[in-house]
């Protein structure tokens, strides 16, 4: 990938090893990507869901040396690690250790989805790749907004969880083919019946908005569907003179519309799908 234009996401992060005999075997009971399958070293990344199938957190890991470390990019983490810890049974061989911070690098770009860009660990004794030292670090301001174009929400988003990993865009993490794990019944049962409820879009806005407001529709779409909510801010920011932009989760049957007119005091919002989202047509079988 190209150089120009792209920044470097540096961030360490609480990191955590599932260590024994079955531990591959207990995280694919519990998460939704195959992970049976992954190899030594190779990031995979996969969601930890409620009974239901909601999301409550994205995790990313690895295989080092017949264990897997992993750390978790979106969700609460003491929620997880006290989930998984509750669900680990004598017959099981498998512990969870928290280990020290890990140091994050990821090479970001505002064209490009952040699942697809270089992404690499190190301890702190590592030195920093030669690779990565070329790339400009990200200010907090052009983090944020890179986030909000490629689909990432907060990190403790309770729009978000009450949301299943197709909506929110996370499909390519999903494998319904696997085997039994915590939620898959429900989704298996959204991807036969395609009853999506909302999609996430990146918005723009020539106004204010701000995180966890309402979308009411104007009266122009008729009395059936006047001063009906369309949606919810996920998050926003300001950009430029009084816009702002963000992520919006949108009623399914106006997520393929390019703008939607708001309440009649306001302003037209233009959503797109965001640079990361992957749609239900994207699980892993």
């Amino acid at each position: 990938m190209s150089s120009f234009n792209n920044y470097l996401w540096d961030i360490p992060l609480p990191l955590f090893k599932l260590e024994g005999a079955d531990c591959r075997t207990f995280l694919n009971s519990q998460t939704t990507f195959d992970v049976l399958r992954i190899k030594e070293g190779i990031i995979f990344r996969t969601c930890w869901l409620s009974p239901v199938g909601r999301f409550k957190a994205l995790l990313e890991g690895k295989m080092v040396g017949g264990c897997i470390e992993f750390v978790v990019l979106l969700g609460d983490i003491q929620e997880l690690i006290y989930g998984l810890n509750k669900v680990i049974f004598p017959v099981d061989r498998v512990n969870i250790i928290a280990c020290d911070q890990v140091r994050r690098l990821q090479i970001i770009s505002m064209n490009e989805s952040w699942k697809e860009t270089p992404t690499q660990w190190l301890s702190n004794k590592e030195k920093t790749p030669q690779s990565f030292l070329e790339i400009k670090a990200a200010s907090k301001t052009i983090l944020q907004e890179w986030k909000i174009k490629q689909g990432l929400p907060d990190t403790r988003n309770h729009i978000i969880q009450k949301c299943n990993p197709f909506e929110i865009g996370l499909s390519d993490f999903v494998n319904l083919e696997k085997g039994c794990y915590l939620g898959q019944e429900t989704l298996s049962k959204v991807k036969n019946m395609g009853n999506l409820k909302h999609q996430l879009r990146f918005f723009e806005y020539e106004g204010k908005l701000n995180s966890g407001e309402k979308l009411i529709l104007s009266s122009e779409y008729g009395e059936r569907n006047s001063n009906e909510t369309v949606g919810f801010v996920c998050s926003s920011m300001l950009s430029g003179d009084n816009n702002t932009i963000g992520l919006a989760l949108i009623r399914r049957r106006f997520s393929s519309c390019d703008n939607l007119q708001l309440g009649e005091t306001r302003e037209r919002m233009k959503i797109k799908i965001p640079l990361g989202f992957k749609g239900i047509d994207d699980i892993k079988t």
